[in-house]
């Protein structure tokens, strides 16, 4: 599979208006067994040479690789290679797909949302460095192939931290099949911050919902059927005073 998630560049939608339901939702609820055959790391720099090299033949506006190595310089949490696990050897890994993000400042959310965020030469100075909260993050690229698509929701689980859950998440769909995968992930067509309004991008809304992204343990959240067995965690002084 080629999921087609690149640039920014401004301009309207290219999509008719169908909307796919969210069948598999962010975060993956099924992790444990979904991503059972891949494993998700940072490539080293010939690694990821070669990597969007290959990448580059099936998303040629993607991003080059001088780029690539600065902004992961600044947040190593930018890209994410993709493998297989039983073929994964860690002196020599054979990666076939990965998932990029950048965590953006509030200038970089202005400049993304507004349309002027240049993606395929990101300025750092848009960026948080890996110590700092965002106030957004965008899918900066996507790419997994032969049945490596168990690896993008395992990769989004790295944005799914402390520090980074409570940050929007947007992307740029490039094509049909990009935007059919982002919906099913749980993302919306358009976004707008103070009343300017961007039809190009999707949204995975997570900050501003009011509601708490929980790890993929953490599987009880107050609504449970009856009889039904759940896992959470101490969250506050109040659970842990139920709990004696």
């Amino acid at each position: 599979m080629t999921a087609h998630i690149r640039g920014s560049q401004t301009g309207e939608p290219i999509f008719q208006p169908t909307i796919y339901p969210a069948k598999h939702p962010l975060p993956a609820k099924n992790i444990e067994s979904f991503a059972d055959d891949v494993v998700v790391f940072t490539p080293s720099g010939g690694d990821l040479d070669a990597l969007l090299a290959r990448a580059r033949i099936d998303l040629p506006g993607l991003a080059g690789a001088e780029a690539v190595r600065r902004v992961m310089s600044h947040n190593p949490d930018t890209l994410w290679a993709i493998a297989r696990r039983g073929s994964f050897d860690a002196a020599a890994p054979s990666v076939d797909g990965f998932v990029a993000f950048l965590t953006l400042n509030a200038e970089g959310l202005r400049q993304l949302v507004a349309g002027t965020f240049d993606a395929s030469a990101p300025d750092v100075a848009l960026l948080t460095p890996q110590n700092k909260k965002p106030a957004a993050i965008y899918l900066w690229a996507m790419w997994a192939k032969d049945g490596l698509v168990a690896g993008i929701p395992l990769a989004f689980e790295k944005m799914f931290t402390p520090l980074y859950r409570d940050a929007d998440v947007y992307a740029r769909a490039a094509t049909h099949e990009g935007r059919k995968l982002l919906e099913t992930m749980g993302f919306e067509a358009g976004a707008a911050l103070d009343a300017v309004r961007a039809a190009h991008l999707h949204i995975l809304k997570r900050g501003g919902s009011g509601k708490v992204s929980l790890p993929t343990y953490d599987r009880y959240q107050g609504a449970g059927a009856p009889g039904e067995l759940a896992v959470t965690m101490v969250h506050s002084i109040e659970d842990l005073m139920r709990v004696i």
